[in-house]
């Protein structure tokens, strides 16, 4: 049974009572996809799952984008956001990555813009 408490009056939802590394049943997408519409924004938290676990997660909602060239996780359905380096060494805050950070917190439309637009992000 999942429990949805709400964060903040107009917005936001903490998700207990799944662990997103479970199969998700019917009922239980149909849940989540109604708590997003009323919510908008979901948190499950503790959650320790790894790459594949989170697409197989997300894709049972729907089929995912593939990350375009030229950002970390080019060809996979991740968007990898990070402030280090492959060494697990901070990058400086004039690194090209901090500054796409930086730029992907600003305002965007998370392909609300194509054919096909995202169902979430």
């Amino acid at each position: 049974m999942l429990n949805f408490t709400p964060l903040h009056a107009f917005v936001a939802a903490r998700v207990d009572g799944m662990a997103l590394v479970d199969t998700l049943t019917t009922d239980i997408r149909e849940e989540i996809k109604g708590a997003l519409r009323r919510y908008s924004v979901l948190i499950f938290p503790n959650q320790a799952i790894n790459d594949e676990q989170q697409i197989r997660f997300t894709q049972s909602f729907g089929p995912l984008e593939t990350t375009k060239i030229g950002t970390e996780g080019t060809g996979t359905p991740l968007v990898i956001l990070r402030n280090f380096d492959d060494n697990h060494h901070l990058v400086s805050t004039d690194h090209r990555q901090n500054l796409n950070n930086r730029a992907n917190q600003l305002w965007h439309t998370d392909s609300s813009f194509k054919s096909i637009p995202a169902h979430a992000s």
